[in-house]
Order: C-alpha cells, then sequence, then structure tokens
C-alpha cells in the first residue's frame, strides 16, 4: 500500500465526527476551505447547496428540483428528520427545504487508514421543490463517461467549507485539472502518497482544491457545451495540500435513476437521458429530441418538453472571449457577436483586447532614460522629453564622485568628495551610497600625533597615542622658547634690552633677538703680553715668545713676559758693534741687532 496508509483522511463536513456511527477512522476538523477559491455567486451555480445535519455540514448538487446528490460520508448514520437543505451564496441568507428521504449506497464503505472509501455517494429528496428560478445541474451521464483521454480538462469545485478566515457557510469555487481517472476493479496506486479509490476521479492540491465542508459538494465538468456533475467530493490528504479524490458520478447513474425515478414523460425533470421515454433529457426536462443545439432549448415557457429556436438576440455558445463579441441567435443559428473595438483614441495608451476581461490600455513608457528631461506624453503628439530646470539633480547614486546637476538639459558633474583628514590613524575611502569612510589603521603603526609637542607616537584605536615631548631650545639667549600642540615650537623674540648674559666679559643685552655684548678693556699697558678676555675668566694675559722687541724700546727684549735690557748694547740705532772679532760674538751681535730692530705692533 503506498503512503496514503499514513496520510489518508476523508474530507468530511466540519462537526460531524459525532454522528458517524461506528466507523473506527478517526475523523480530522479541518481548519482549511476550497483552497485559493474565490466566491461564487453565478446564477447557474445556485444549484450548489449546503446540507445541514444541525450540528454538521456538507456540500451537494440539486439534480433534479427535489434531489440533492451528496456524499455517503455526509449521510451515513443520519436521519431524514435532522436535514436541511440551504440555497444561496452564505449560510447567514439562505432558503430552506426539509429532507423527507435519505438513501447512502447500500455498498458504501467508510475505509480506514490504510482502504480508502468506496462507493462514497448518497442521494436526499426534499419535502418540496428548489426555490423558484433555481435550475438543476445534472449529474454526468454514463454515456458521457469520463476516461483517461479526459486527463488534463478543467474541473471545477465548489462547496461551502471553511474560508481561510476559520468561517463556514461561503459558496467558493476554484478551477483545477482533471489528474487521476481510477474506474477500477481495484484501488489505482499513483505514488507519491496517492491512492485513488475504486470509481473515482482526482487532482493534484498544490495550487487549490476541495476541502474540509466541502465533501459532497460538485466537481463539475462541460460536455458538448452543458455543465455536468462530474464528480462529488470524498476524501483527500490530511492537510488539503497534495490531492483530492471525487467518486466518479457516471458510474453510479443507476443508483441515481432508481432513486430519482424515470418518467418518461415530456416536460419532466431529468439529469440523464435514462430519465425519459425518449431517451433525451435536455435543458434539465425530457425532450422530444437531443435538441443540443446552442440556440435551441426544450424548457421554453409554453412549450416545455419541445426543442424551439431561442428568441433572436439570445446569448449562446461557451465564449469566453469577450473580444469578438457576444455570440446571439439568429433565426436559430448561433451568430459570432463583432470585435470589440479597444482603440481609445490616444497615442499614449497600447490598446489590446484580453479574452477575458476584455479592453486593456497600457501607458505607453515614454522615459528616455535621460535624468536631465522631464518624460510625459501628449494623447495627440506622443512622449515629449523636455530639458529639465537647470540645477535639478540628476545624480548617479556615487556620492564619492558629487552632486551632479542639470544645466542646459545635460548632466554636469559635480566636485569628488574629499575624505582627507589629516589623521594617520584612519584609512580614508569612500564609498558610492554613504560618503566617507574612516577605518582605523593597525594598532601599533607609528604616527605623528597632532599634537605636534609631541613626536613618535602609535596608534591606539584609531586615535594617535603618546610620544615623547619636544624640545624647543634654539641656544639663543634673546628668545623665549615654547610649543604649541597645533604649530610646534615658537621662537618669541625678548623685548630688546633684555639681559642676554656675557659672564665676565662684560654684560650682554638682546637687540631684535640678537645677544649684542659690552666688552670692556683688557689692556695691561705691557708689551710683552697678548690680552684678551674669556667669558668664565676675564681679562687673560699670555706672554709673547722671549727675545722679541716689540715695543720695549732701544737695547730691550721680551723675556718672561717683561722688557729686559740687552747686554752690551749702548748704542740706540740698529748699527750696534761688538769690539770683538770672534765669529760667535759677530752671530750674537747680529741676533740681538736683530731682536733691537724689531718693534711689537698692537691692534
Amino acid at each position: 500500500m503506498s503512503g496514503l496508509s499514513k496520510s489518508l483522511i476523508l474530507v468530511v463536513a466540519v462537526a460531524l465526527i459525532p454522528a458517524c456511527g461506528t466507523s473506527e477512522v478517526e475523523f480530522k476538523n479541518l481548519s482549511q476551505r476550497i483552497i485559493n477559491g474565490d466566491d461564487d455567486t453565478s446564477e447557474a451555480h445556485q444549484a450548489v447547496v449546503l446540507v445541514n445535519m444541525g450540528f454538521g455540514m456538507c456540500s451537494g448538487t440539486l439534480i433534479t428540483p427535489r434531489v440533492v446528490m451528496t456524499a455517503g460520508h455526509c449521510l451515513d448514520g443520519m436521519s431524514a428528520s435532522r436535514v436541511t437543505v440551504g440555497f444561496g451564496n452564505t449560510s447567514s441568507d439562505m432558503q430552506w427545504r426539509n429532507a423527507e428521504e435519505l438513501k447512502v449506497h447500500p455498498q458504501y464503505d467508510r475505509g480506514n487508514w490504510v482502504v480508502p472509501p468506496t462507493n462514497d455517494i448518497s442521494l436526499l429528496r426534499m419535502d418540496d421543490d428548489a426555490p423558484t428560478g433555481i435550475t438543476p445541474i445534472p449529474f454526468m451521464p454514463h454515456s458521457l463517461t469520463v476516461t483517461e483521454a479526459d486527463i488534463g480538462s478543467p474541473l471545477e469545485y465548489v462547496g461551502f467549507g471553511q474560508t481561510e478566515n476559520d468561517t463556514t457557510g461561503i459558496k467558493k469555487a476554484v478551477t483545477m485539472t482533471l489528474d487521476y481517472v481510477c474506474i477500477g476493479p481495484d484501488v489505482c496506486e499513483y505514488g507519491g502518497g496517492i491512492d485513488a479509490a475504486v470509481n473515482s476521479i482526482g487532482q493534484n492540491q498544490t495550487d487549490g482544491g476541495a476541502c474540509s465542508g466541502d465533501s459532497g459538494g460538485p466537481a463539475f465538468m462541460w460536455r458538448n457545451n452543458k455543465e455536468y456533475a462530474a464528480g462529488i467530493t470524498s476524501y483527500g490528504d490530511q492537510y488539503c495540500t497534495q490531492y483530492g479524490i471525487s467518486t466518479k458520478a457516471d458510474e453510479f447513474e443507476d443508483f441515481i435513476n432508481d432513486f430519482v425515478g424515470v418518467t418518461g414523460e415530456l416536460g419532466d425533470p431529468c439529469s440523464s437521458d435514462s430519465q425519459c421515454d425518449t431517451g433525451h433529457c435536455a435543458s434539465g426536462v425530457c425532450c422530444q429530441e437531443a435538441c443540443d443545439d446552442a440556440c435551441m432549448a426544450c424548457n421554453l415557457q409554453g412549450s416545455v418538453g419541445s426543442c424551439l429556436a431561442l428568441a433572436d438576440g439570445s446569448a449562446c455558445g461557451d465564449d469566453s472571449n469577450v473580444c469578438d463579441g457576444g455570440e446571439t441567435c439568429q433565426d436559430g443559428v448561433c451568430l459570432a457577436g463583432g470585435a470589440l473595438n479597444c482603440d481609445d483614441g490616444s497615442v499614449c495608451t497600447a490598446d489590446s483586447c484580453d479574452p477575458a476581461t476584455g479592453c486593456v490600455h497600457v501607458a505607453m513608457d515614454c522615459n528616455d532614460d535621460d535624468s536631465c528631461t522631464t518624460d510625459s506624453c501628449d494623447p495627440a503628439a506622443g512622449c515629449q522629453n523636455l530639458p529639465a530646470a537647470d540645477g535639478s539633480s540628476c545624480a548617479d547614486a556615487n556620492v564619492c564622485n558629487g552632486q551632479e546637476t542639470c544645466q542646459a538639459g545635460v548632466c554636469s558633474a559635480g566636485s569628488p568628495l574629499d575624505c582627507h583628514n589629516d589623521d594617520p590613524c584612519t584609512d580614508e575611502s569612500c564609498h558610492p551610497a554613504s560618503g566617507c569612510q574612516y577605518n582605523p589603521v593597525a594598532d601599533g603603526a607609528v604616527c605623528a600625533s597632532t599634537n605636534q609637542c609631541l613626536a613618535g607616537g602609535t596608534c591606539q584605536s584609531g586615535a594617535c597615542q603618546g610620544g615623547a615631548p619636544v624640545t624647543c631650545d634654539d641656544h639663543n639667549a634673546c628668545t623665549q622658547d615654547s610649543c604649541l600642540p597645533d604649530a610646534g615650537c615658537v621662537f618669541d623674540a625678548l623685548p630688546n634690552g633684555s639681559a642676554c648674559g656675557g659672564g665676565l666679559c662684560g654684560q650682554g643685552s638682546c637687540s631684535e633677538g640678537e645677544c649684542q655684548l659690552a666688552e670692556i678693556s683688557c689692556d695691561d699697558q705691557n708689551p710683552c703680553t697678548e690680552d684678551h678676555c674669556d667669558p668664565q675668566l676675564g681679562c687673560v694675559y699670555d706672554a709673547v715668545p722671549d727675545e722679541l722687541n716689540l715695543e720695549c724700546g732701544d737695547c730691550m727684549v721680551c723675556k718672561s713676559a717683561q722688557c729686559t735690557p740687552v747686554e752690551n748694547c749702548e748704542s740706540e740705532t740698529p748699527s750696534c758693534a761688538s769690539s770683538g772679532s770672534h765669529p760667535a760674538s759677530g752671530l750674537g751681535f747680529g741676533l740681538l741687532l736683530l731682536g733691537l730692530c724689531l718693534r711689537r705692533r698692537r691692534p
């Protein structure tokens, strides 16, 4: 057995569980609806009714003026006195009829978790005709039996099951396609957990379908421009999202006809040809002939049972294409209508026709993808693309390249965004959408602090930290040295006249930022010394070399920093001579003479 053994569940009436007899199947009170359906208020589907069992509900189809077809599990174990039938679109606004007779198929089997239900069909007869104006919808006769050749054909499900808001009693409809046909003799296994009972049809429900509370409702199909109840909603998967199975009505023609009865008289209500003596059921009544032409009917007032032409101008056919006009009868022939004129006279729309909805007018796209034009459409002249006002934004969504603006209808570039921030501890970049981005560099990177009075810092969490203080000494006694964080070293000149040192050689004073010294005189009036001043020592007198006669006078030389007379020198002129003739004494005299002739020059 397939996966259905774990997921099979009958799609039963809400709150019907207490009335389900002695079956051991555990029914679920599902909270689904006709999945993805729409409200159904059509006149034709007024024959879809609500079957009320007092504390539960099902759906059903009026197949004759007094007979309703529904699922076997809806009426199993019920008595007619507890069942009523509602006509209308919502349970809050219905016309009600009482049931006077019920009949569940004698071979109905509710099944269990591993075996699907079989022969899931029942009928009820009302104690009065349906309200005026409601036309029965016949069940599919066996002569038009549904086969595998019909797979892919539309199936329209209608029922009063729970809605998406967990309310019941609102008639919904959804159109699916026929996916399964199982005639038997055994259960049909389709894989994926899908088992179809003998004599059933079904569909996949991934996009919609019937569910709880829709039990017994119809699955409609069309044959020869006529709508039939081809299926009776029976069961599906637990959540109504995989598949739905309906009892195949045409396989139960004898059971239905036995309950409805065959009158054989012209004009009597019928749902199949076998119910009529003539063998023709047309327009819901027994007819003298097949009467299957679109412009013929057998239930015209005053001539029920006779196949007569519809009045000229009557709608005919099953044309769902509104674009070719409504088909109407003329002299008993269904004629096509005039094509729908969808020209709205405007060049600003593209005009077309949708077969289902009619004329469609799609606005012309005049966008020239130029942000410096204003685009519009003139009904007579068509698209108009005029220059936008100067200064209008034509930004390209990239803030990094500046704000573009329109000038004379042309988009002009803006000034690129400057993201430089002079911070050595951040990496600057620009994001087209959000602009400047500043991301911290790695901790420990060497940086020059923004405080110019610190040097050699490192980056920490995006900020330059630490660094040694900067030394601001220009070795100038006439400047005031300082450091400003935003400017660095500053050397301000001291006022003129400020003392600037000078030591033992004399006190200095500042003049225009320079130290000017007032030197003292160190002249000792001694021609045998070199005189100068040392700031640390004061006046210094260095002896000149001995034997020099600088300014000592005639026959005088310096010796030990003192002017000393020269021996044997009596002349005051450089012609002094020795009395001896010894060469040595002569040489000595010459040297002495040289010494006497030298004179010291002082600066």
